[in-house]
């Protein structure tokens, strides 16, 4: 089954440049990680300095391969040394029912009606014209009108200050 891996995250704002920086510098090796399928990033409409994280993957355990790698260990310890200010980070099975979260893209148009609807709307950071909406179920059937939807069943949802599902204390 495939998984979906979003991590929400707010750099510290005087380290932004510098996060930025690290992150480019693991797509190298993140992209050889077996079982990668892809990775995207968004800045928020609403909230500046608030970005995402897409990564989508085969199976939870190329995920788990990605998390326990040095260098990305490396990168994690920087963030929570000081370099973000907050962050969230939801992993789940992306499934063909019901899910805890919907994640709505191809979004050309419509993004104020989403972020009316209460989703939070987000903007790729090097395609401008590509957009993803976070929403919690249930969905109202006329939002999902002429975009590409993705429910994820999260299986564990943690963040900077609230560690019960993380895998690393």
């Amino acid at each position: 089954m495939s998984v979906a891996v979003i991590f929400e995250v707010e750099p510290d704002p005087e380290c932004f440049e510098a996060y930025l920086g690290l992150a480019a510098s693991l797509a190298p090796r993140l992209a050889t990680v077996e079982g990668f399928i892809g990775n995207e990033r968004f800045r928020s409409r609403h909230r500046p300095g608030r970005l995402v994280s897409l990564s989508l993957w085969e199976n939870e355990a190329a995920a788990i391969r990605w998390r326990e790698n040095a260098l990305h260990r490396s990168a994690q310890d920087k963030g929570r040394g000081g370099l973000l200010k907050d962050y969230r980070i939801r992993v789940g099975n992306i499934v063909d029912g019901r899910g805890d979260l919907v994640l709505l893209q191809s979004l050309e148009g419509q993004a104020g009606r989403l972020a009316a609807a209460g989703y939070e709307v987000f903007v790729n950071i090097r395609d401008p014209s590509h957009a993803l909406a976070l929403g919690e179920e249930p969905v109202s059937g006329s939002l999902l009108a002429g975009v590409r939807a993705m429910r994820v069943e999260v299986l564990r949802d943690y963040g900077l200050m609230d560690r019960d599902e993380s895998p690393r204390p």
